[in-house]
């Protein structure tokens, strides 16, 4: 007989069966965060280490992107002050003066949406200022436990663990973790 994809005669060929990957079933699976900080996670393993069959640690990053509306680069401060006095008359409310640096500009406004930013550019460009949009990418880790642990093990680990911070596992957490 012949395999008719690669021509092969089938007699010769290998059968490749995946081997089953075999899930403890009285171990219970749970993953554990978000923790703002690493030293979080690893102290929780710690204090729960004779309840915790298994565990991994891992890192989840994110980029968050604001975008800061800014006033152009002012020459001093007595100008800064003088352009902010004017957008207050107009209207524009929530004004900062930046210049840690030594420079002199006017914060107009920290937004988590582009678009906003944008209607906030406009706006005050529609009053005649000059204004620009800055995106700001800041990465942000979240630090997280895969355990497994017995069943009798539960109660201790409810009583530690927050609710709000114990998520079920899914199948591959709980297979990478008895592996």
């Amino acid at each position: 007989m012949v395999n008719t994809t690669t021509g092969n005669d089938i007699s010769t060929e290998q059968t490749i069966i995946p081997t089953p990957v075999i899930i403890e079933e009285e171990l219970l699976c749970l993953t554990v965060g978000p923790y703002k900080e690493q030293i979080t996670v690893n102290d929780f393993i710690a204090e729960l280490d004779s309840d915790i069959q298994h565990s991994a640690l891992r890192t989840d990053i994110a980029i968050n992107t604001t975008y800061l509306v800014t006033s152009e680069l002012f020459s001093s401060l007595e100008e800064t002050k003088s352009i902010m006095q004017s957008m207050k008359k107009s209207g524009f409310k929530d004004i900062a003066i930046l210049g840690k640096d030594g420079s002199h500009r006017l914060a107009l406004g920290m937004y988590r949406r582009q678009s906003y930013a944008e209607e906030r550019v406009k706006k005050l460009q529609d009053k005649g200022y000059k204004v620009l949009m800055k995106p700001v990418k800041k990465e942000i880790n979240s630090y997280w436990a895969d355990v497994a642990f017995l069943a009798q093990s539960a109660t201790v680990l409810n009583d530690v663990i927050p609710e709000t911070q114990r998520n079920g596992c899914d199948e591959v957490i709980k297979t990478s973790l008895l592996n």
